[in-house]
């Protein structure tokens, strides 16, 4: 309906006028230097018109088709390719033709001014600021470096990783550039203690070597889920295992025999469950917890046992690191305690 209705009405984007419209890829080319993939939505780009794209800006003096076929001008809905920026673009920005090079870096540079002072103030708002304000619980971040073929690829990769973040861990970006895996890139990856991932990307043998000898993690991807699994896996062990306490038994004491600093004997009946030695002991009054206590050893009658059944009497050993007045009428509950990890 759409498509009729511009058919019928005649719906038109304007040609005249300086041209302007979206970044819609941008990488780095051998030979080439930074070169970004536009779309025209309106107004016509000639050839050396000056292109400003976000923060960065260039003279398009040579204006090709997706195919390489050089262009003179090219007018609405046109998808085009341009070399001669400065920086790289990035996927998504406006672009717009200005009159001359001055004008042109005068408005890149106020544009990437402000983005970075949006950027400041956004990272000091999200999981960084919580670690800031409530340094006792800081988050523990998983420092990476991100390497990618294209500009959108990398934006991709930096905005799935960021979407693994939680109240306890997060993945913090030292860097993030287009290109092959760089001697430099491996030397901010060494002194941040980052894992360089890379996507769609090469690494020089020689830059291989160099990692390994500095045991700098490089993992390269070239399907985007498998690079996410990995960072989600390497989330994963930071986060702080879980802890499982299972009930085991229950004994009401019946006496008390003998009370020092450090050691409790008393006597009682399994009531639920069963005792074990050793193992870990709540002492509880009532539904007040009085301490946690570990169970050392076990008697039925005069000897020694590793177990007791409910509905069984027998004595206990405990040992404590305070000294704990028992008295009848008060339980232990025995459990035991495991860690597990946890998985995002």
């Amino acid at each position: 309906m759409i498509l009729l209705l511009a058919d019928v009405e005649e719906l038109k984007a304007s040609a005249s006028g300086p041209a302007e419209g979206l970044v819609i890829e941008s990488h780095l080319e051998k030979g080439r230097g930074p070169v970004a993939h536009l779309l025209v939505e309106g107004g016509t780009l000639r050839a050396n018109d000056f292109v400003v794209a976000g923060g960065a800006y260039a003279k398009a003096r040579v204006i090709e088709t997706t195919s390489g076929e050089k262009l003179a001008e090219a007018k609405p809905s046109t998808p085009i390719v341009i070399m001669g920026f400065k920086t790289l673009p990035e996927f998504g920005d406006e672009f717009h033709v200005v009159a001359s090079e001055k004008l042109a870096r005068a408005s890149a540079e106020a544009t990437a001014s402000d983005k970075h002072r949006s950027q400041s103030r956004q990272d000091l708002g999200s999981s960084e600021l919580i670690g800031l304000i409530n340094r006792k619980n800081r988050l523990n971040q998983l420092n990476v470096l991100l390497k990618a073929d294209v500009q959108g690829s990398l934006t991709s990769v930096s905005d799935s990783l960021k979407a693994l973040n939680t109240e306890e861990v997060a993945v913090r970006v030292v860097g993030a550039s287009v290109g092959q895996v760089t001697a430099n890139d491996l030397a901010l990856a060494k002194s941040s203690g980052a894992i360089v991932y890379g996507f769609n990307v090469e690494i020089a043998a020689n830059n291989r070597r160099l990692a390994a000898r500095d045991k700098i993690p490089v993992r390269i991807y070239k399907i985007i889920y498998e690079l996410i699994d990995d960072a989600k896996a390497e989330l994963s062990k930071l986060l702080s295992p879980e802890i499982i306490e299972t009930e085991q038994g229950r004994l009401n004491i019946k006496a008390v025999f003998k009370t020092t600093k450090s050691e409790i004997i008393c006597g009682g009946e399994v009531t639920k469950g069963k005792l074990v030695a050793p193992a870990r002991a709540r002492v509880m009054h009532g539904d007040k917890q009085l301490a946690e206590v570990e169970v050392i050893n076990l008697k039925r009658g005069p000897q020694d046992t590793k177990e007791v059944l409910e509905g069984e009497m027998c004595g206990v050993e405990l040992a404590t690191s305070a000294k704990l007045n028992l008295s009848e009428g008060d339980r232990l509950e025995v459990f035991t305690r495991e860690t597990a990890e946890r998985q995002l």
